[in-house]
């Protein structure tokens, strides 16, 4: 949508996302409450081999929200939550023991919002990205 914005095109409504316009106008501009990421663990698996796990992060701009889930049964194998304003190099895990961060509810609901299939079960993995399957005829190795 932001290069359609930007060249002055008409944004279609079925197109996914929303221009960034924005924010390149004003760099204290926001288009959304949340930022998502989601990562294969380990980042980078062996050609071949598929992943262990998912991660899934969400981030307020100050707090960042992750779950590391099991790819086969979506079961959770760990979470962390760091506060970005306090802890930028993320060293203390607010997650972790009893004493659990208020921000933790909030954050968690919008990972799991976002993070969901139209049955309600959590995203699994379906293998990498089609830019790192090899091309027909193409037997070079694209992630080793």
């Amino acid at each position: 949508p932001t290069s359609l914005d930007l060249c002055g095109f008409d944004i279609p409504k079925e197109l996914d996302g929303q221009t960034l316009r924005p924010i390149l106008a004003n760099e204290k501009a926001s288009v959304a409450a949340y930022a998502f990421t989601e990562t294969t663990l380990p980042s980078y698996p062996k050609k071949g081999m598929p992943a262990d796990g998912m991660g899934y992060s969400v981030t307020d701009g100050r707090f960042r929200y992750t779950e590391c889930r099991e790819v086969r049964t979506g079961a959770l194998m760990g979470r962390e939550l760091y506060d970005h304003a306090d802890d930028p190099r993320e060293t203390k895990n607010l997650a972790a023991g009893d004493a659990q961060h208020t921000m933790l509810p909030a954050l968690s609901h919008a990972l799991a919002r976002q993070f969901t299939i139209r049955d309600g079960e959590p995203l699994r993995y379906e293998g990498p990205p089609e830019f790192l399957r090899e091309a027909p005829g193409d037997s070079s190795p694209k992630n080793e």
